[in-house]
């Protein structure tokens, strides 16, 4: 996934997000990205119908701050509960990838 920083609303991350991954991620922007590339790793008849259902958790910042990492999983599923992904900040965007183990 591919997002420019600062364009994801405390409004829109809220209506996808629980309060503990708001409180433990680093920025919303981030938190958005890894939902979204968590979501594309996964097969599509195992994708859920909303981001909500996606979880995120276990944050750990590189210390320049431009690489985070990430799991996750799809709280629908007993599968797919430790995805690990990374995000990239480079200028303005920020770029995920994820991978997802069944």
């Amino acid at each position: 996934d591919l997002e420019q920083v600062g364009r994801v609303s405390t409004e829109v991350a809220a209506r996808v997000s629980s309060p503990q991954e708001l409180g433990s991620c680093p920025d919303l922007t981030s938190l958005w990205v890894a939902k979204e590339s968590l979501y594309k790793s996964l097969p599509p008849s195992l994708q859920p119908k909303t981001l909500a259902n996606i979880k995120i958790s276990s944050w750990k910042i590189s210390p320049s701050g431009h690489v985070v990492q990430f799991r996750g999983g799809n709280g629908d599923l007993q599968h797919f509960h430790n995805s690990k992904g990374l995000i990239m900040k480079i200028n303005d965007l920020k770029m995920g990838i994820c991978f997802s183990e069944a």
